[in-house]
Parts: C-alpha cells; structure tokens; sequence
C-alpha cells in the first residue's frame, strides 16, 4: 500500500497535486500545516480514496508554528 503526502503551499499546486497522488498513491495525506491560512482546495479529484488529514508543528517536521 502506497500513502502519498502533499506538501504545497498555495491552493492551486496543493489541487493539482492532489490528483497526482489520488492516480499513484493508494491513501493520499493531506498535510494541511503547509496550506497555514490558504483556503482548503476541493478533494473531488480522490473521492475514492481514503486519506489521512494531518497538521505537524514544526518540531514534528511540519510547516506550522
């Protein structure tokens, strides 16, 4: 089984990214501490699939304070 993060800053990269990971990956993980304040782009491309919705601070790796 293949789980696949996105890690993008902007909304734009975090959606396309999105349906590249939902065409590879078996679990898609949406790493929301790298969105911080940006608004939450549409999940229709990995309806299908299961995810896991994560937010690290940055002493766990992540991107958010």
């Amino acid at each position: 089984m293949i789980c696949v993060p996105i890690t993008e800053f902007s909304p734009n990269s975090f959606s396309r990214c999105m349906s590249e990971a939902a065409s590879i990956g078996d679990i898609v993980e949406l790493r929301l501490d790298f969105l911080g304040k940006n608004p939450f782009p549409s999940a229709d491309a990995f309806r299908k699939k299961p995810i896991i919705a994560t937010v690290r601070k940055k002493t766990e790796g992540g991107a958010s304070g």
